[in-house]
């Protein structure tokens, strides 16, 4: 780079902006849902999450719904299992797991979440519990 008194070398931050930091691995991983889910995920009846490039490990995790209303509620989770597989060999249990009544219930909702999603393509079926 050229500067006022010639060539500059760049700092490793101005090139790397974003590299990887070890210290973001510590932190606790946020699971945003959208607000309609959180009375199934407080009464259990919804343990788990299906994701699509948004990479979780099992670990600490605040459940975090931002609601139209600008209120923001945390609910304190554990990741117990992350799955990768294809959207199509999704089970009817996984439907369940994930509070629907059926494996269709489940389709039109990851349609309206991740629309043109194919059946070949690969999900994270995201298992918690809340602490």
């Amino acid at each position: 780079m050229h500067g006022s008194n010639g060539l500059v070398a760049p700092t490793v931050e101005e090139l790397l902006p974003f590299a990887f930091n070890l210290q973001d691995l510590e932190k606790e991983q946020r699971i945003y849902m959208w607000e309609g889910y959180e009375d199934s995920i407080r009464s259990g009846e919804k343990r788990q999450t299906i994701r699509v490039d948004d990479p979780f490990n099992e670990g600490k995790a605040q459940i975090v719904f931002e609601k139209e209303t600008g209120e923001v509620v945390s609910l304190p989770a554990q990741v117990t299992a992350v799955v990768s597989t294809q959207r199509g060999l999704l089970s009817e249990k996984q439907a369940k797991n994930d509070g629907f009544n059926s494996l269709s219930e489940l389709h039109e909702a990851l349609d309206t979440h991740y629309p043109g999603l194919a059946d070949t393509d690969e999900v994270d079926v995201v298992e918690f519990e809340l602490q």
